[in-house]
């Protein structure tokens, strides 16, 4: 079992446009001027990450050996904040670890440590499990809080906090 916690780039739609990507050496690919119908437009494991701007310049991000990447067009759902959260919610990332208590088809136990001050850093963070192939769909539960959110290629995302409280993941279809 895997799980990890999200990390995202993010490039504003017209910082996109002549901007080039390309994956684990792959051809250089232009970002796309308009929405694409589907928004991956890469899913899989590699090791090296390049973006090249329209001058030429690339900035190359070496990532670790068998680490997940999905480059996906989110141009919908930006995070639009302020400065204090953007600080709070990046603070407590750094300074957090999830460990994966147990695993099995039925349910997956994650524990969220954070060393950032809970009085001061006190927002959910955004966690990615990877989960059984068969799981569509899977319910979340941390302490009273319950969540449903899909599986979108054996992953799920959902916003969970740092502390003492286990996280579960369970199948939907709990009924299993």
């Amino acid at each position: 079992m895997n799980a990890w916690i999200y990390s995202t780039l993010r490039l504003p739609t017209a910082a996109g446009l002549g901007v080039k990507w390309a994956i684990d050496g792959a051809e250089a690919q232009e970002f796309p001027k308009d929405k694409p119908p589907k928004p991956f437009m890469y899913q899989g494991n590699a090791t090296l990450f390049e973006l090249t701007s329209p001058s030429g310049v690339k900035t190359a991000l070496q990532l670790p050996d068998y680490s997940y990447q999905q480059l996906q067009d989110n141009r919908e759902l930006l995070w639009i904040t302020d400065p204090i959260s953007w600080h709070k919610y990046l603070t407590e990332r750094k300074a957090a670890a999830v460990k994966v208590l147990a695993g099995d088809s039925r349910q997956i136990r994650l524990q969220l440590a954070c060393t950032a001050d809970p009085v001061l850093y006190d927002l959910p963070l955004t966690l990615a499990t990877r989960v059984p192939s068969e799981w569509k769909a899977c319910l979340v539960t941390q302490g009273p809080a319950k969540t449903s959110v899909p599986a979108v290629n054996g992953v799920v995302r959902y916003p969970a906090m740092p502390g003492a409280v286990e996280i579960v993941l369970q199948p939907e279809d709990a009924s299993r």
